[in-house]
């Protein structure tokens, strides 16, 4: 803590909490690497208790996270990893599963950086256990905000109904997709905000275990399962209770739309052309698609970030990002370590950390985007294993020097943009020494022959 008395500092001289609105991953994370940094912090969440099992207003359509490096070391500065890791499992392989029955393995596994599954709701109930535990972190389920006013002035409506209002040192929304927060600050200034529905939807399919309980559906289970069919596309990650949390991804128009399938024939005719194997894997999948409804793949993107030194957003808050790249809860916990270490790095300065803040992870998350939409439901060929498999052995004999795009994103704390632009310089380097050397070997070729 530091001696200034201005207000835009965290000091001992404003004794307003820090309010963080939406008990999601981020804002749960965000509340665990701000405790005792001088404020007391109030959590608002709009849903209720998701540890208990009979509320209502739990949504429980969650499905299975991969978290990587980036939300790795934001877990560790919480001091929530080992907590969090009982209920994980390391990702090894990727398994694709082909129309033709065949499974093509891609090997994942790096020891020095590993990735994890874990079920969301289980994830979450490890964060609200650790934030209970802190004598300065506050949960109010069933707490609606309804505005933040400009000065950070939060009215909220409680279980009962009443509004309510707390006056904040500073909010920070992790309300989600379709952050209050966010609507609050676009009253309060000029707010670029593009929220779009991506022309596929996504249904959520449970893999149970084998008849007997003992093992799961596929082995190997410490992968990801794909089932790319063109226009649609089926992943499935395992859980430790043996089961398999799966999506899939599916237009919502067209004959084979979840439009069209309003009949049991029809679904049935749809698993048997498109997954075979899942049917067999799945006897109960007709239930299933009965019980868990379609719903919509919605992304976002805000600029900026914040509102002076009052208000912050963070997570699907300012930057929803589609499940593609699976970057979204890895890209969330990183927004709340990198506010903390900002926190520490300019000693408190709200004002400047925000702003920069918005101007670093900006580009970051727009680059993500990007990403993410390219990569959409794209079929996996030959020519691709092999450009990986390249790229990997420039990367073992020069690791300091070729970072594949892939190995940036998902084993280092790089900046999506800044990750992004050296794949392209590197690939650019590339293209130019093949050319170089084709341009070579054919010189020789017809030097030879005309000698």
């Amino acid at each position: 803590m530091n001696g200034h008395s201005n207000g835009t500092h965290m000091n001992g001289m404003d004794k307003k909490p820090i309010v963080v609105v939406g008990g999601g991953s981020a804002g749960l994370l965000f509340c665990l690497l701000f405790t005792r940094k001088g404020h007391d912090i109030v959590l608002l969440e709009s849903r209720g208790d998701l540890r208990k099992a009979n509320d209502p207003t739990q949504n429980h359509r969650a499905i299975t996270l991969v978290l990587q490096w980036r939300a790795y070391q934001s877990f560790l500065k919480a001091g929530v990893f080992n907590r969090v890791l009982k209920d994980m499992l390391p990702v090894k392989q990727r398994m694709v599963h082909l129309l033709n029955g065949k499974v093509v393995r891609e090997p994942l596994d790096d020891p020095k950086f590993p990735s994890w599954f874990v079920p969301r709701l289980k994830l979450n109930e490890h964060l609200l256990d650790a934030c209970e535990e802190r004598s300065d972190i506050t949960i109010k389920f069933n707490s609606k905000v309804t505005n933040v006013d400009k000065e950070g002035v939060v009215t909220y409506e409680d279980e009962k109904g009443q509004s309510r209002k707390i006056a904040a040192h500073f909010v920070v929304g992790a309300d989600g997709v379709h952050s209050r927060v966010r609507q609050s600050m676009a009253r309060l200034t000029r707010v670029n905000i593009t929220v779009n529905q991506h022309p596929l939807g996504y249904k959520r399919i449970v893999f149970r275990p084998t008849p007997d309980g003992t093992n799961w559906r596929m082995l190997p289970y410490e992968g990801i399962h794909i089932f790319p069919r063109g226009d649609c596309f089926m992943a499935a990650l395992p859980n430790w209770d043996k089961t398999y949390g799966a999506i899939l991804l599916n237009n919502w128009e067209g004959p084979t739309g979840y439009d069209a399938l309003n009949t049991d024939d029809k679904v049935r005719a749809f698993f048997t052309e498109k997954f075979p194997d899942v049917v067999k894997l799945v006897p109960d999948y007709m239930e299933q698609w009965k019980e868990h409804g379609a719903n919509p793949l919605t992304y976002v993107s805000t600029a900026p970030w914040h509102y002076k030194d009052k208000i912050v957003l963070i997570g699907d808050a300012c930057h929803a990002v589609l499940p593609f790249y699976g970057q979204g809860a890895n890209a969330g916990a990183e927004d709340a370590l990198y506010l903390s270490e900002l926190f520490d790095q300019l000693d408190g300065d709200v004002t400047k950390m925000f702003a920069k803040f918005s101007a670093d992870r900006i580009p970051a998350a727009q680059i993500l985007l990007k990403l993410a939409l390219e990569q959409q439901i794209k079929q996996i060929s030959i020519l691709d294993v092999l450009h990986l498999k390249f790229e990997n052995l420039l990367h073992s004999l020069f690791p300091n020097t070729y970072l594949p795009l892939q190995h940036q994103i998902l084993n280092t704390r790089t900046p999506y943009h800044k990750a992004y632009f050296r794949a392209q310089k590197q690939f650019l380097v590339l293209k130019m020494i093949l050319l170089v050397v084709v341009v070579a070997i054919l010189f020789a070729v017809f030097s030879k022959r005309f000698q």
